[in-house]
């Protein structure tokens, strides 16, 4: 069962998206801001993304960021750490902001 495409976002698919991306009253301002973003890759895998990042291994702080393929509705953050290094973190029931924020230390 497909739960969005290009054509259809269900209720389920939408009700986690808006949880993720609080507060409501700029959901939708944020995901148009997000899809555009050109670290943001559709329908990519974890590795994919490191993949993506061996490019990038001499910018620390470089990141790429998705939808998890394996935990649909969580965000997935690939990025290059200061000690140059390739390192992945899922947002669980945390705005993308706030985790990258958590995670400041590594970049």
């Amino acid at each position: 069962m497909s739960f969005t495409s290009e054509f259809y976002v269900s209720k389920y698919a939408l009700d986690l998206f808006t949880r993720l991306f609080s507060p409501w009253e700029k959901c939708y301002n944020v995901h148009k801001a997000l899809i555009k973003h050109p670290a943001y890759v559709k329908h990519a895998t974890s590795s994919l993304i490191a993949e993506k990042l061996k490019e990038l291994k001499d910018k620390p702080g470089s990141f790429y960021f998705r939808i998890s393929v394996n935990n649909p509705g969580v965000w997935a953050i690939g990025y290059i750490t200061a000690q140059k290094s390739i390192s992945h973190v899922l947002c669980y029931g945390l705005p993308i902001i706030d985790t990258l924020y958590q995670q400041r230390n590594d970049l």
